[in-house]
């Protein structure tokens, strides 16, 4: 049992040192004498000590004093301030996740405010651009009246209406006054971008496009869509080494619980199915838990903004369907927009 420090002895005490100091004293006072009740004071300064610190105090001062009732009443009094440092400690956490919350939703909010910012901005510049290639095409026009046998003459305009394509699709993803979509042949979608597809991969880099005519139909828009396998076509040229193989999926699927679309997150049915598959070095888990977040990218400074996956998934669901990424480190990356089937005649 820990005991309070006794009176010195007479005729024990030690001279005065120099200075007028005892020797074994210290320069700020006599020490605290070692008890229960000191030891626990100093361990109440420590956070999530403060109920062992009142338990040591009431418990010691319970043996000392010898009453059997107030070691019970310690031991009570003990177990409110331990359940009491709980419940503090609960509450501190509970705030500090709260206050990560509140910082995360502001940040979505700003960056919210950004993509909406880069939308205006992006539909001005794209009508102003628009009516520039408006000019260009005819004036092409006039100098084919002079030279009709002029092959330059082609090109520009060839140049001029992919240039016009690029800004209807980017106006008709900013535009929210957009028509009703019609119903829409997938594989017409990607045989009219096909040709732009191949100038945006190197040589080396071999593009398919497998599926039937008038089977995969939708009711989207051709522009969307297009600019959509435009990104995810870039993204797949990003991700080889400069030699592989780039395949466009166009097909009508039926999802099942033991597909791999499944698995990956579709839900189960028909399905129109537009999808990017490339044999590149794929994406490990953690990296494809984030792949769809917008400014997420594994691409250096420079070369990427993270909204490519992020638009592609938005023009999904502006049709009712959904983006479905498969993928694996070292195995490939398929990238799947899924559409509500229709049938009819195609627009």
């Amino acid at each position: 049992m820990l005991q309070a420090d006794r009176p010195p002895r007479s005729g024990s005490t030690s001279p005065p040192a120099e200075g007028g100091r005892r020797p074994g004293r210290w320069r700020g006072g006599p020490p605290a004498p070692v008890t229960v009740g000191n030891v626990a004071r100093r361990l109440v300064g420590f956070p999530f000590l403060g109920g062992a610190a009142l338990f040591l105090l009431l418990v010691g001062l319970a043996v000392q004093g010898g009453s059997a009732a107030a070691a019970i009443a310690a031991l009570a009094a003990t177990a409110v301030a331990l359940a009491g440092a709980v419940w503090c400690a609960r509450e501190q956490l509970q705030a500090e996740a709260e206050r990560k919350g509140w910082a995360q939703l502001e940040e979505q909010r700003l960056r919210g405010q950004r993509l909406e910012a880069m939308g205006e901005l992006t539909g001005v510049l794209a009508h102003d651009v628009n009516n520039l290639l408006v000019v260009v095409l005819e004036s092409t026009a006039a100098l084919r009246e002079r030279q009709p046998d002029a092959p330059e003459l082609d090109e520009i305009q060839d140049a001029a209406r992919r240039g016009a394509l690029l800004c209807r699709q980017i106006l008709g993803l900013v535009r929210r006054d957009a028509e009703p979509p019609g119903l829409l042949d997938l594989r017409r979608v990607a045989d009219q971008v096909a040709p732009l597809l191949r100038r945006l991969l190197p040589a080396r880099v071999v593009l398919s496009v497998s599926g039937v005519p008038d089977q995969a139909l939708a009711r989207a828009e051709a522009a969307p869509l297009e600019l959509a396998l435009l990104n995810l076509v870039a993204n797949a040229r990003d991700a080889l080494p400069g030699t592989g193989t780039v395949a466009i999926l166009v097909e009508l699927v039926e999802v099942r619980p033991d597909h791999g679309l499944c698995r990956a997150g579709a839900r189960p049915g028909l399905h129109a199915r537009l999808g990017v598959r490339d044999d590149g070095h794929g994406m490990d888990e953690p990296t494809l838990r984030r792949a769809g977040e917008p400014f997420f990218t594994t691409k250096p400074p420079g070369r990427g903004t993270g909204l490519g996956l992020a638009s592609v998934r938005a023009t999904a669901a502006a049709f009712g369907g959904q983006l479905v990424i498969e993928s694996a480190a070292g195995q490939g990356t398929t990238v799947s927009i899924l559409l509500p089937p229709a049938g009819g005649t195609r627009a």
